[in-house]
């Protein structure tokens, strides 16, 4: 998903936890065998050595969970705005 003002970019974001270089802006738009060995390229030390594929997992994972607390957040804020103005 491309960041937007209203939707971040997660995965950019995730991925500064396990790599030692920023994404490229074209990330989205590199072949698969490219875009791995990036990966693998830029692991930060404690991932070094592992695949590209491991390393996409990983960045994955974090970047849902990051969503989902966000989307979580909102919905529990709405619900608070809601109930303080008494709307169902």
């Amino acid at each position: 998903m491309k960041e937007t003002k209203e939707t971040p970019d997660y995965y950019r974001i995730a991925s500064e936890f396990y790599l030692s270089a920023i994404l490229p802006q074209d990330y989205l738009e590199m072949d698969d065998d490219d875009f791995n060995t990036f990966l693998e390229e830029n692991a930060w030390q404690p991932f070094e050595g592992w695949s590209g594929d491991d390393m996409n997992q990983i960045i994955e994972g974090l970047s849902y969970r990051m969503e989902n607390i966000e989307r979580e957040t909102r919905k529990n804020t709405l619900d608070e705005v809601r109930a303080a103005l008494n709307i169902q």
